[in-house]
């Protein structure tokens, strides 16, 4: 998910980065000096001195420091708090469930009579569906989810919807607006980064 986020919030707002692409890397896990920071997320520094940032949220924030782009993380402090909000309903409600549902699928795989395994798959997917319908609901009445104007937030759940998808949750048929949204979504530059 951080690739594909980051290179769209790059896209999207023109960023020329003044440095080669090997001196900020996601980090796949393999190589360099691993640890943790403060707030759990894992990062590296390479051999050659670069540090590998993990997470989608640590990229763009990253990023979006070094290279503020109002139109996509909000004018006001009351945008930035709506998209962050939405960032946030987005990635546990919809990225976390749809994982949690690949998870479950595959377990469920290997072990069949397992009710627990069913009931949680059953769970993550009903929360994926959920935040479909709040998405739904956000978008009855404007463009995009913090109203005219793309954000992060619109970046964050096209890539949500994409996992989700992927992991075998589609939209649901009565999400009209999201689907139309998502339509939308799709045919800009950088929606397939």
């Amino acid at each position: 998910m951080g690739v594909y986020d980051l290179r769209s919030f790059l896209r999207t707002g023109r960023v020329v980065l003044p440095f080669g692409a090997d001196d900020i890397r996601i980090d796949d896990g393999a190589g360099g000096s691993a640890g943790t920071d403060t707030a759990g997320e894992s990062h590296h520094r390479e051999p050659d001195g670069a540090v590998s940032l993990n997470g989608v949220v640590t990229n763009t924030d990253y990023v979006k420091t070094q290279y503020p782009m109002p139109v996509l993380i909000g004018r006001s402090a009351r945008e930035r708090a709506e998209i962050n909000m939405w960032r946030a309903r987005v990635e546990t409600g919809l990225i976390d469930a749809a994982a949690a549902y690949r998870a479950a699928a595959a377990a469920s795989a290997e072990s069949a009579a397992n009710g627990e395994v069913r009931t949680a798959r059953r769970k993550s997917q009903d929360q994926a569906l959920h935040t479909m319908h709040l998405l739904d609901r956000q978008l009855a009445d404007r463009r995009f989810i913090i109203g005219e104007r793309y954000s992060i937030a619109d970046i964050t759940a096209f890539r949500a919807v994409d996992f989700a998808r992927a992991s075998g949750i589609a939209m649901p048929d009565t999400a009209i607006n999201l689907k139309a949204w998502y339509a939308r979504i799709s045919d800009r530059p950088g929606a397939r980064a």
